[in-house]
């Protein structure tokens, strides 16, 4: 901004041409008028602002337990917090001919093996081989961490129901007995039946579970990288899925997450 010393017309006020005059205790000053942008009507630029907004309630969603948080604050990550090291992490993935189904709520390579899931409206079971170095997760008191994630109710299912919405199980597991050889079992399970019954509300279904283990080596959490598993839906079929109606965020402040319950 730049202030006017000599002034022959009067005071001026106003935008004339691309500056603004200013009046403020008494002396003038000019500045450059703000630049005007068009909101663009362009199919791309809009799927990617909806894209922005459905993997900020992602990230949001993810870095809300605590155990999650703390994995992701590992410093060969990008990004300064917790919750855009999970939205840079997983960005890429949600566009594609694969959307979502290679997004995480734990980075790493340590993956279940013959990994599958079953979700029904009372239980969440999970089927696996395991490697050696999982093995010593499991073999003593491990944290069992669990996210479904629900995208688009069905059309006869609209009224009340969110574009997203995330269920979020977490439970400290003692006495499990994994096996190297053999296929394991994992199950979440609920003293109230039917808890988990609004998942067959929704075309998108995703269960991504990781177990992450009490003990710390080094200073470091070990745990296993939780994957997606699709239970429904997720073929991006040459549409985007970044689409619904979320709300739009800026790159400095978290879009939270819509959560139908917690289970802790």
């Amino acid at each position: 901004m730049a202030k006017v010393i000599k002034q022959f017309l009067g005071v001026t006020r106003g935008k004339i041409g691309d500056n603004v005059f200013k009046r403020r205790e008494g002396s003038s000053y000019v500045a450059s008028a703000p630049v005007q942008y068009k909101k663009t009507k362009s199919k791309d630029l809009k799927e990617n602002r909806k894209r922005f907004a459905a993997i900020s309630k992602f990230a949001s969603a993810v870095t809300d337990s605590p155990y999650r948080y703390k994995i992701w604050k590992k410093p060969n990550l990008k990004g300064k917090t917790p919750y855009k090291k999970c939205f840079s992490y997983n960005y890429v993935y949600t566009k594609g001919s694969m959307s979502w189904r290679f997004t995480a709520i734990t980075p790493g390579n340590l993956g279940l093996i013959d990994h599958n899931v079953n979700l029904t409206p009372d239980t969440v079971e999970i089927n696996f081989r395991i490697s050696e170095e999982i093995f010593k997760i499991l073999n003593d008191n491990f944290i069992a961490s669990t996210v479904i994630f629900m995208r688009e109710p069905n059309d006869n299912e609209l009224k009340g129901l969110r574009y997203n919405s995330y269920i979020t199980i977490e439970k400290e597991v003692r006495g499990y007995v994994p096996s190297l050889t053999e296929i394991n079992h994992f199950k979440h399970e609920f003293d109230k039946p039917g808890l988990l019954a609004i998942t067959e509300k929704y075309k998108n279904v995703m269960v991504y579970t990781t177990f992450i283990s009490k003990k710390e080596e080094k200073g470091k959490l070990k745990y296993t990288a939780g994957e997606a598993y699709a239970i429904r839906g997720f073929e991006a079929a040459g549409v985007e899925l970044g689409g619904g109606s979320t709300t739009i965020i800026n790159d400095e402040k978290e879009n939270k997450p819509y959560y139908r319950f917690r289970v802790k």
